[in-house]
């Protein structure tokens, strides 16, 4: 299987940099029509004369850890090769902007047989900002994968999954400035989770489908030029396809929030945002169903993220959040998780640079399970990230990284250790 994964990876290394160089070649020979430059990617604009980006780039990776499945017993370590191939592309238009990208993962094991050696991800969002004051900003996010479980779970009840599964988000939002200081927003969002149809008789899902309606308004105060205060309220519709649980194939939970968001630059170099919610999760009982309904969520959620550049090589992040999610563990509709993270990135020369992570998470469910004595399931999830890389060029890199992340459980069944080495070489814009 390595010899594949080897051959794979220099297939996809001159595959996809000459379809990147044709592109180029051929923007760079239409300067007339466009102009190709470098911007900053995280900005919303770049400079008024730049027509077309293309970002191609591609990561080739060899990762070795001891506990794959993440298991508390008969731990099995493996090794595999990873490919990822990305490409971006960027649109800007005066004070508008459409950007859009593909990535691609082609993983293959030593040893584990995985279901699907591809995950697909594909991201798109457009903005226009109208003369009028009016200014309409869509999102699309799609992913087909079978390994990344945050992609359907976020709050990581689910820590290893082989069910192929697809999931889509789309966001839209509409915004009218009444001011310079005021700002009024209507958003909406669906997102749909959908499991194929793969799966092996008798063994256990990964997780339910599921669909998620969602919208809200916010209206926001500019209490200096680079800072605002908002007032939201909104709410969301889900609906969980459970049958194989016994609990229906059209449950819904019915959510509503309100709350206030500050965000904006604390100092020139510090900028952050809080919100804090007050948050209800009402679980209906399905007609057909009885006793499926379980209990509801009602309390405060809040999210704080703050950035600091240090210097111009050093920067950090800190978050710390509170949100309730919904769970598939069996006698539970919900679980609380708090958690918190840091990490610090710094440029130690032109060519050298490292990063630390720090993070922990802790899950408290609601219920009790009479599968595992009736007790309320708590978890606390620890994890560190180090890695130190090397610049060969502005367009080549090479790192090492490691990732520890343990899981302690009042039931054992859930406990785990894994430790993660990756050896990482990157060359792309």
């Amino acid at each position: 299987s390595a010899g594949t994964s080897l051959n794979m990876v220099f297939l996809f290394i001159f595959f996809f940099f000459f379809f990147s160089s044709s592109l180029l070649f051929f923007f760079f020979k239409q300067k007339t029509a466009y102009e190709i430059k470098e911007c900053d990617w995280s900005s919303d604009v770049c400079s008024s004369d730049l027509n077309f980006v293309v970002y191609p780039d591609v990561e080739v990776i060899y990762q070795y850890e001891n506990n794959l499945f993440l298991t508390s017993t008969k731990e099995f370590a493996d090794s595999s090769y990873v490919v990822r191939p990305k490409i971006q592309v960027e649109l800007p238009y005066a004070r508008s902007y459409f950007r859009a990208g593909y990535s691609g993962e082609y993983r293959d094991y030593a040893r584990y047989n995985i279901r699907d050696n591809w995950t697909h991800t594909v991201t798109a969002e457009g903005k226009m900002e109208l003369a009028s004051g009016v200014d309409v900003t869509v999102r699309q996010r799609f992913v087909q994968s079978t390994l990344y479980t945050e992609e359907f779970d976020p709050g990581r009840e689910v820590y290893f999954g082989n069910d192929r599964f697809r999931t889509s988000r789309t966001e839209g939002e509409l915004g009218y400035h009444f001011s310079r200081r005021i700002e009024g927003k209507v958003n909406g969002s669906f997102q749909s989770v959908n499991f194929t149809a793969d799966q092996n008789a008798g063994t256990p899902r990964t997780f339910f489908d599921y669909r998620v309606y969602g919208g809200g308004v916010e209206a926001e105060y500019k209490v200096r030029p680079n800072t605002s205060l908002g007032v939201e309220v909104g709410g969301s519709v889900t609906t969980q396809d459970r049958a194989f649980e016994g609990v229906g194939d059209g449950r819904k939970i019915r959510g509503s929030y309100a709350g206030l968001v500050l965000r904006g630059h604390l100092t020139p170099t510090l900028s952050g945002e809080l919100s804090g919610r007050f948050r209800r999760l009402r679980f209906e009982e399905e007609a057909g169903f009885a006793g499926s309904k379980g209990a509801d969520y009602k309390g405060s959620v809040f999210r704080l993220t703050l950035s600091n550049r240090f210097s111009p090589s050093t920067m950090a992040t800190l978050s710390l959040g509170r949100e309730a999610q919904q769970s598939g563990f069996v006698g539970n509709n919900y679980f609380v998780a708090t958690d918190g993270f840091l990490t610090v990135t710094q440029n130690v020369s032109r060519r050298t640079f490292w990063s630390l992570g720090l993070s922990f998470q802790t899950n408290a469910y609601s219920g009790t399970s009479a599968a595992f004595g009736g007790v309320k399931r708590d978890d606390d999830i620890s994890s560190v990230k180090a890695g130190a890389g090397f610049y060969f060029h502005r367009r080549a890199s090479a790192r090492l990284n490691y990732q520890y992340e343990n899981r302690d459980s009042n039931i054992p069944l859930f406990n785990y250790t894994n430790n993660r080495y990756m050896a990482e070489v990157n060359i792309g814009w």
